[in-house]
């Protein structure tokens, strides 16, 4: 590694940690400035610029990981086969809470931030889309097989499970409470579930 390329590591990961300080210490999207991070970061204007051209691409890069972690988690139970009981669900759904619990600041950051740019919120949609697509193909075997009903379309029905879930799970972690947690991913777990496997 040369010495420019590992200062620009450096820089760039000092941009990063004073962006996730901010936002995980509550400053919210709207409020999130050039100016509040590069002076926590102790790095010129011109720095930050040469890494991220806004600060909602900054904020997207921050809160992808996690986002992306937690998508996998969902994959993880529609690409194996799905038990005999909601209970498997409802399991995958608590592991996706628990990783936004974690990135909770992050994630409203995000979705705050594809509000404010049609390109980032493209980017949502159509990684959205893409796992959408990889679970459709799932149901359609699952439908093959009689496990879920003829009636079902692959395309609706994995979207509706997958952007139900997000949106579920985006307002319970804004309004609902840690402690609520429990009964909120077995009521998920359990609704999805028989609305899908139920026939």
């Amino acid at each position: 590694m040369t010495p420019s390329s590992r200062r620009r590591t450096t820089t760039e990961r000092r941009v990063f940690e004073a962006a996730a300080i901010l936002l995980r210490g509550g400053t919210r999207f709207s409020d999130l400035t050039v100016e509040s991070i590069i002076e926590l970061a102790d790095v010129s204007r011109a720095s930050f610029y040469k890494y991220f051209t806004s600060k909602g691409v900054l904020v997207q890069r921050i809160a992808v990981p996690s986002l992306a972690e937690s998508t996998q988690e969902s994959a993880n139970f529609w690409l194996t086969e799905p038990a005999t009981s909601w209970k498997g669900l409802a399991e995958t759904i608590g592991r996706m809470l628990r990783i936004g619990r974690a990135n909770a600041e992050l994630w409203q950051a995000y979705f705050d931030a594809t509000a404010a740019h049609p390109d980032i919120e493209d980017a949502l949609h159509r990684a959205m889309e893409g796992h959408v697509e990889v679970i459709s193909q799932r149901v359609a075997t699952l439908r093959q097989a009689g496990s879920i009903s003829t009636d079902m379309d692959p395309i609706h029905l994995a979207r509706f499970m997958i952007r139900g879930t997000y949106d579920a799970l985006v307002e319970h972690l804004q309004h609902g409470s840690a402690d609520d947690d429990d009964a909120f991913t077995r009521t998920l777990g359990r609704a999805l579930w028989f609305g899908a496997f139920a026939h």
